[in-house]
């Protein structure tokens, strides 16, 4: 819940970065595939990073990649170009997230305990005395 004015400020400033950061990574994707994309292209991929973030599928994997040939068809874009882009932004976003797995299961080996103890699973009537 947004209490003042301020941290509503925050949350519509850091939602329009977010929202430029994936298409600028879109856009970097596409050129390394020489793939030309104009700016009506580029509008197009805040919808189609909403309709991928649907909890359909695992990561948006299939919906984003069918929306993106679907949107990017309606502005010229062939369904080739669109499904490789999309592969690439999902390959790209999938390699940024791979350090932080290492990272969490480096502080998880490190820890050196178990997530819970196995008595206090047991309800207490269960316990043997």
């Amino acid at each position: 819940v947004l209490l003042t004015s301020r941290e509503s400020l925050w949350v519509v400033v850091l939602s329009v970065l977010v929202q430029v950061l994936v298409i600028a990574s879109t856009y970097c994707c596409a050129r390394a595939l020489h793939i030309e994309f104009g700016i009506y292209d580029l509008l197009m991929l805040p919808p189609i990073m909403l309709i991928s973030s649907i909890p359909i599928s695992f990561a948006g994997w299939g919906i984003r990649e069918g929306a993106m040939v679907a949107g990017l068809g309606f502005m010229g874009v062939t369904p080739e170009n669109a499904m490789a882009v999309s592969v690439s932004f999902g390959l790209a976003q999938l390699l940024i997230g791979l350090p932080g797995l290492g990272v969490t299961f480096i502080s998880i080996y490190a820890q050196k305990k178990p997530l819970a103890e196995p008595d206090a699973i047991l309800v207490k009537a269960d316990r043997p005395e």
